[in-house]
């Protein structure tokens, strides 16, 4: 019952920080950096796997506070699977946002780490990623198995097939333009495709195994 209740203020954080980045990104307020690196305003944000998948991760967090309130108050004698299964995924959203982040876009984009972890998207690359994965591996027990790791893969192979899909549809002579592939996948090489999807894919596989495997250990 005590991880329920640390899971639950875990769950109620990331809910509350997944809130005010969205509020922030969406109108535009911005509380330190002038450089605006990986964001839109308005439904343009919505373009960002960074986005989606944090607002996954809120929703999954909304779906885990009711059914353990209701469990904290006898209502019901176990949470149901599908509900960690639902949190699973989208915890290795955002950790692969977290990932990508640390060890892709911040040494290879000209402005550096800092500028990718200021305004919204302090919570959303940094502090979201990290309280989701503390909360799913060391808080949250249920009957898991290592076939799941595959469901954790469904928003990251659904999200690649619209961003290379809308790369293709706006090809310039053949040339890949940075308008669309805004995180630098492809650098300028359409057939590069053929080595970032495959990466992309065993990569999140991994992480989603490593997070089973760890919630597996930590709460036997």
């Amino acid at each position: 019952m005590k991880k329920n209740k640390v899971s639950l203020i875990l769950n109620s954080l990331i809910v509350l920080f997944v809130t005010a980045a969205t509020i922030m990104m969406f109108a535009g307020i911005r509380f330190t950096g002038n450089e605006l690196v990986l964001e839109s305003n308005s439904v343009k944000m919505f373009r960002f796997f960074t986005v989606d998948s944090n607002i996954l991760v809120g929703i999954a967090a909304i779906i885990m506070i009711i059914f353990e309130v209701k469990l904290m108050k006898k209502s019901i004698k176990k949470i149901p699977t599908w509900v960690y299964i639902l949190k699973e995924l989208a915890t290795v959203s955002v950790a692969v946002t977290f990932f990508v982040t640390a060890l892709f876009l911040g040494p290879t984009i000209p402005t550096g780490y800092l500028s990718l972890y200021t305004n919204s998207n302090l919570f959303y690359h940094l502090i979201v990623p990290v309280l989701s994965m503390v909360s799913y591996v060391a808080f949250e027990k249920y009957d898991n198995k290592y076939v799941y790791s595959f469901y954790g893969m469904l928003p990251t192979v659904i999200y690649s097939l619209y961003y290379f899909l809308n790369i293709m549809l706006h090809l310039d002579k053949g040339v890949v333009s940075m308008k669309y592939d805004f995180y630098n996948f492809l650098n300028g090489n359409i057939y590069n495709a053929f080595i970032s999807l495959p990466v992309m894919y065993l990569a999140t596989l991994g992480i989603s195994y490593v997070l089973i495997l760890l919630n597996k250990k930590i709460l036997k």
